[in-house]
């Protein structure tokens, strides 16, 4: 995360992260659709959706993440912008050219994927 201080909260250095990182974005718009790989608890898709309007898929392995991250959707009234899928990120469930942005914040350090 972007932290500005050693107080800032994980979460702060998070959104801050979040913040920066789309504004390098080009695309980032109502039409564009995003794959949020490994996207946890939906910060960030609720985020983008949010913000920049933008469809996102937020997939991700864990079903416990996977229902609070629909349900956190539905409280801020994103659900019909965002689907979250149960699903593993070193198997993507869709075909190629899906998505116009992939986005993996924290996610990919999980990976088993080339460790032998």
């Amino acid at each position: 995360g972007i932290y500005r201080s050693p107080e800032d909260s994980i979460a702060g250095g998070s959104q801050r992260t979040v913040e920066h990182l789309c504004a390098k974005l080009s695309g980032l718009d109502a039409n564009a659709k995003v794959l949020d790989i490994g996207s946890g608890y939906g910060g960030t898709a609720r985020h983008l959706a949010g913000t920049h309007g933008c469809r996102v898929t937020g997939l991700s392995i864990s079903e416990v993440e996977n229902e609070r991250h629909r349900k956190m959707n539905e409280a801020k009234g994103l659900q019909d912008l965002i689907d979250v899928v149960d699903g593993n990120f070193e198997d993507i469930p869709f075909p190629d050219n899906s998505f116009d942005i992939v986005w993996s914040q924290d996610a990919m350090l999980h990976s088993g994927a080339g460790i032998r």
